[in-house]
């Protein structure tokens, strides 16, 4: 088994990027470069052997959010005054109060190329999902070749998306030093 970053990864944007294949379905596999990072393409079984990966991934960060979330809570919990509070259990409304706290306009601008991200690979995947029996060698290429269409499209998205978000950034850093400067 080898560890390398699989095209799943790549295009849903999810989990580490890292994915265990066999020594077969690797030395099948292609190497390009995307935002100056070396990425192996695997090869059309394992692309459809995964598609239940991104709904696990998205499993795995909202249970990491509900722990983070917790975390917070118990600590403005603690912050509070009164022992009652301090030592009552976390409630499901601090945690809905935490998760909107953190739908910002930076997660909302993610989110949004993570939806066209999915939904433009859906429909490669889509177009090809009669090559799962038996592909043959030119529909392979064919397949490739749409791949890496869809990668360099991805990548000035990801490119756009990286501009947006600094400039989101930019003005908070300036609203919140505008809001230093006012008189009390």
């Amino acid at each position: 088994m080898r560890r390398f970053l699989c095209f799943i990864d790549v295009i849903f944007n999810s989990g580490s990027g890292l994915s265990i294949v066999g020594d077969a379905w690797f030395a099948r596999s292609l190497t390009c470069i995307i935002l100056d990072t070396p990425v192996r393409i695997a090869p059309l079984e394992q692309i459809f052997w995964q598609k239940a990966y991104r709904g696990r991934t998205r499993l795995a960060t909202r249970f990491k959010s509900l722990i983070k979330a917790f975390e917070i809570c118990k600590r403005s919990r603690l912050q509070r005054p009164g022992k009652a509070l301090a030592n009552r259990g976390t409630r499901r409304a601090d945690l809905a109060r935490i998760s909107q706290m953190e739908s910002s306009e930076t997660l909302r601008v993610k989110e949004d190329l993570k939806s066209q991200a999915y939904e433009g690979c859906r429909k490669i995947l889509a177009s090809v999902s009669n090559m799962i029996a038996s592909p043959s060698p030119w529909q392979r290429d064919a397949f490739y070749g749409e791949t890496m269409r869809h990668l360099a499209m991805l990548q000035q998205q990801l490119g756009q998306w990286r501009l947006k978000v600094a400039r989101i950034q930019s003005e908070a850093i300036r609203s919140d030093g505008e809001g230093l400067d006012r008189p009390a």
